[in-house]
């Protein structure tokens, strides 16, 4: 399919690699119409005498023909030259005027474009000139009425040469601006700390970034296929199960599954083996169809190195604490129980306990995260979850009228869930110990709890401080407090909502929080009905 003179030109010239004065193969094409056009002369006019000139151009085009193929001369400087010599031999033989070797003027200017750009267009547009004019020059009686042949010689080699060059230009920007791009690319991704694997629609592996390689390594030590679905030491998040190859990321990966979070180890040896976050974006093109996918892999191994032993070192304080406030509340109680005691040393026995009581909640919390993330125990059964807001509202009441706050309570009689009634009251008193302790003298505190064709949802509102927007997501997170409350000197240690959201994820609900700074909080808590009795 014939798609202009740029992609002619690019198919006559681009045949082989560049040798000398033209491509050997695009040489060859030019030579082959110059031959062409004194054997066309001679069919036409048996018996035809060429004149000297003519004979003259063909022995030029003949000697730079095969001091291109055969001396290869390379510089800029000689390639111009040479299609110079050219063009002006061209020249020579249109003095005969029955010659149709006009059509060969366009060869050496495309190449000059398609070799320099728009600096070859300019160099071709200049040269043709004198060239096509040389006959007149020469011949004083060449015929006057040749003069629309050399106008439309002279357009024609202008106008294509610079369609040629002005493409080639266009070309060569884009593609300097794409190896720059692909050059940024590179840094970026020889940079940064994280395995970037790219698969293909065929399973092979399409890129790899030099991080990648080296868990690559750890993974395969003795060599990878270069494609998904090997046998490596590649073990699931407990670090000791061998990962089906079907199941690792890059399977998963490459049937087209996006997903974030994924946790592997990789490595032979249990001592060194790594712990890596896995996540994978498919790429698909403009049918939709599956493309490449992207694999990213951050290595986290010091980071869960590090929660391992905060969990270690919490769980062993907290145990080593309980004791002694066990003893110290005991004996608080029967000091302030003994009828002996003096007034004044009872009040502050009794603010001994308050603190020590404080304290003791505190470990318990402690002890409480610590046992969720290793798998909360729950005892169940069927539980009126209107009956534990009842009771936690119950306790509630002191806290509220002594913060000064309205406490309003809308529930419906009986939701029955499948729960740990005692958790689950951990739960309510937890969510309205913060409203309380976050919203200010005069505000309110909503409880309410409604029910849903298979949820029960539970809400506890506030009018206090609210949470700012970037802090909403990890306010369930262990020990994470939002900047306006740390600002604000509000005591805590961020551990109640993360024990909340702990223990309705071990119930099989879910809990969401809206938030606006000044205005306040609402949390709401979703469980799952529990089935109906006959």
């Amino acid at each position: 399919m014939w798609k202009g003179p740029r992609s002619f030109a690019k198919r006559l010239l681009d045949q082989v690699e560049l040798t000398g004065t033209l491509p050997v193969g695009s040489a060859a094409v030019f030579a082959g119409f110059v031959v062409a056009d004194p054997l066309l002369l001679t069919w036409v006019g048996p018996g035809r005498e060429l004149s000297q000139w003519y004979v003259a151009g063909l022995v030029l085009i003949a000697v730079t023909t095969v001091i291109g193929v055969l001396v290869r001369p390379s510089s800029s400087g000689w390639v111009i030259g040479m299609c110079m010599i050219n063009l002006m031999a061209l020249g020579l033989m249109r003095t005969v005027p029955e010659s149709m070797i006009e059509v060969c003027f366009a060869l050496p200017a495309l190449y000059l474009a398609n070799r320099f750009a728009m600096s070859g267009t300019v160099i071709a547009s200049v040269a043709v000139v004198p060239a096509v004019l040389l006959p007149t020059w020469l011949i004083a009686e060449h015929p006057p009425g040749d003069a629309v042949s050399v106008v439309m010689s002279i357009l024609l080699v202008v106008a294509v040469s610079l369609h040629v060059g002005v493409g080639e230009e266009v070309r060569r920007t884009v593609r300097a601006k794409l190896i720059d791009a692909r050059r940024l690319q590179e840094g970026i991704l020889n940079s940064v700390e994280v395995g970037l694997a790219v698969v293909g629609r065929d399973g092979a592996w399409k890129a790899l970034n030099p991080r990648q390689l080296e868990l690559g390594a750890l993974a395969y030590p003795r060599g990878s296929i270069g494609r998904v679905g090997q046998h490596g030491f590649i073990y699931a998040e407990d670090g000791v199960s061998a990962l089906d190859p079907d199941q690792m990321p890059s399977a998963r990966a490459f049937r087209g599954e996006e997903f974030a979070g994924v946790l592997i180890w990789v490595g032979e040896d249990p001592e060194t083996r790594r712990a890596l976050h896995s996540s994978s974006r498919v790429l698909r093109n403009a049918q939709g169809k599956f493309e490449s996918a992207v694999v990213a892999y951050a290595d986290v191994t010091t980071l869960l190195d590090a929660i391992r032993v905060r969990d270690d070192f919490v769980n062993s304080v907290s145990h080593e604490l309980r004791t002694p406030l066990t003893s110290i509340l005991g004996y608080a109680e029967v000091a302030c129980d003994d009828d002996a005691t003096p007034e004044v040393m009872r009040s502050s026995l009794k603010r001994v306990q308050r603190n020590a009581d404080r304290l003791n909640r505190l470990v318990g919390d402690l002890l409480d995260t610590n046992q969720q993330q290793n798998g909360l125990a729950l005892v169940t059964g069927r539980v009126d979850l209107s009956s534990v807001v009842a009771l936690s509202v119950t306790y509630a009441d002191e806290a509220t009228s002594a913060a000064d706050l309205d406490l309003v309570v809308e529930r419906n009689d009986p939701i029955w869930v499948e729960a740990d009634a005692l958790r689950l009251e951990q739960v309510l008193t937890n969510l309205i110990s913060n409203a309380v302790k976050y919203t200010p003298a005069g505000g309110r505190v909503a409880i309410s709890l409604t029910r849903t064709d298979d949820q029960a949802v539970l809400t506890v509102a506030d009018t206090g401080v609210g949470i700012a927007a970037e802090d909403l997501q990890a306010v369930f997170n262990r020990f994470y407090r939002a900047r306006n409350v740390q600002e604000g000197h509000i005591a805590g240690v961020g551990l109640g909502l993360a024990i909340v959201h702990q223990i309705v994820t071990a119930h099989g609900g879910d809990i969401d929080v809206e938030s606006a700074v000044g205005i306040g909080s609402t949390f709401r808590v979703r469980l799952p009905l529990a089935e109906p009795t006959d």
